[in-house]
């Protein structure tokens, strides 16, 4: 009988570690894309209260470089894919020599809402889009800059993101993602060495990759498309102009959505 209760008893915390990888470490990302959502839904102000710390350095080290990267481009068109609650748009929004536009794109309603309620106060140069990052409503060669921060391991396939992430990316234009390096080993098959990265966004046309050290979890990786980069930037237009289908959209609650999902 005892030997029967020592089986309940670690079948029992196998299936609590296993819950706990599944749902905390890996953030439900093996249960599903409807899984990965539905978490981030229900916590945005969890989200924001432990990456509090590490917002301070954001002008530092993503706004910065990231300006210096478009140098000369006049109102840059940016997209932040994996957009969370804003904390991409804040810290370029929040620079004085930023002329241009920021969108924001993301699978979960509930961070969208959290990031309307910070950029609202900012102006009207930040569009929310609901929307899949493995399947961007964009045309080719849309944006200026492009920026998926903590993001590539919880889509359903990273390499397909990589080249929707080109795809819509203009000649010339600035790619920065990050690599996951901390519990890398968590994620068995979403994760990347930084070689294999490399390797990755060099199956697309690329002028310069350079890979920097981030913080604990994450290393930053800039790369540049091949091409010429126009300097003319077209940060003016509106979200209509430059979004695929945007008859079938409309603003509700300061994002973006398919008239369909509106409710």
């Amino acid at each position: 009988m005892i030997w029967g209760v020592v089986a309940a008893v670690a079948g029992v915390a196998a299936l609590g570690l296993l819950l706990y990888w599944a749902l905390v470490i890996t953030e439900g990302v093996y249960l599903g894309p409807w899984a990965v959502q539905w978490m981030y839904d229900l916590t945005p102000g969890y989200y924001d209260r432990i990456k509090a710390i590490t917002w301070k350095r954001d002008g530092e080290c993503i706004t910065q470089p990231l300006l210096q990267w478009l140098e000369g481009v006049q109102q840059p068109l940016i997209l932040d894919v994996g957009a969370g609650t804003g904390r991409f748009a804040a810290a370029v929004l929040a620079d004085e020599s930023f002329d241009g536009q920021v969108w924001g794109l993301d699978a979960s309603l509930g961070m969208l809402q959290r990031a309307w309620e910070r950029l609202e106060p900012l102006g009207p140069r930040c569009t929310l889009i609901w929307g899949d990052a493995d399947d961007l409503p964009f045309p080719d060669g849309t944006f200026d800059a492009i920026a998926c921060l903590e993001t590539l391991e919880f889509t359903p396939d990273p390499e397909r993101t990589v080249s929707e992430l080109m795809r819509v990316l203009r000649p010339g234009g600035v790619l920065l993602v990050t690599n996951r390096i901390g519990r890398a080993r968590w994620f068995p098959g979403r994760t990347y060495d930084d070689d294999t990265f490399v390797d990755l966004l060099c199956a697309h046309p690329l002028q310069k990759i350079e890979i920097h050290s981030w913080n604990t979890f994450y290393d930053q990786v800039w790369a540049r498309k091949a091409g010429e980069m126009s300097l003319a930037g077209r940060g003016g237009d509106s979200w209509k102009d430059w979004l695929l289908n945007a008859d079938e959209c409309e603003t509700h609650e300061g994002i973006v959505r398919w008239i369909g999902d509106v409710v």
